[in-house]
């Protein structure tokens, strides 16, 4: 259903891969407090500057849930 709204949204199946697979900061933006809390639970801060892209974020948030 994602995919679906997604390819509505995309003017191209270019520009839906260039949204998909160009690498963000999940945190960017995001007040020091919860970036505080988030380094805290993911003990470090080696992870804290890992970009992701989108693709990504759904499947690690895939593999979280299927446990």
């Amino acid at each position: 259903m994602a995919l679906k709204l997604l390819s509505h949204f995309a003017a191209s199946q270019i520009q839906l891969v260039a949204v998909l697979t160009t690498p963000w900061n999940p945190l960017s933006g995001a007040p020091a407090d919860v970036v505080q809390e988030v380094q805290e639970a993911l003990g470090g801060e080696e992870c804290m500057e890992n970009a992701q892209s989108a693709i990504e974020v759904s499947v690690s948030f895939g593999l979280f849930m299927s446990h």
